[in-house]
């Protein structure tokens, strides 16, 4: 028989921005909360640190491991369980910036980085121009 695998997914309310670390300290509390029906892994909504929050995707970035996949790595480590940490990466400058999903292992180390072939747009101004890279 196979052995079921019990999977947290966190959807995106409709408040959102207006930084990244009120983002960040509301899907913290989600997270905890998906955590504690104790899955094996957790997916986080695409880009929630910087959804709804206004700039430019090359300032929302952050580097890996940074701020964010650091307080995300905790919560990892707490409740044992993976999680899929997806971010604005910034890379090496020579690289620029990706559209990522940071995995996170039990122990709240990076067990591998996915790099999406688009940046997520969540803005229809976006959209419309063309212009991928820039919000609000």
């Amino acid at each position: 028989m196979p052995r079921k695998t019990k999977v947290s997914v966190i959807a995106s309310g409709p408040s959102r921005g207006p930084t990244v670390a009120e983002n960040l300290e509301r899907a913290l509390g989600s997270l905890k909360e998906a955590c504690a029906g104790r899955p094996e892994i957790v997916f986080l909504p695409e880009n929630f640190n910087s959804a709804g929050v206004k700039g430019d995707i090359q300032d929302l970035a952050e580097p890996v491991p940074g701020p964010t996949t650091e307080r995300i790595a905790q919560v990892a480590r707490e409740f044992r369980a993976y999680i899929v940490c997806p971010l604005y990466r910034k890379a090496a400058q020579e690289e620029g910036v990706f559209n990522s999903a940071v995995i996170l292992d039990r122990s709240g180390g990076i067990a591998g980085i996915y790099d999406k072939m688009h940046h997520a747009n969540t803005s229809w101004g976006a959209f419309k121009s063309n212009r991928p890279y820039v919000f609000g």
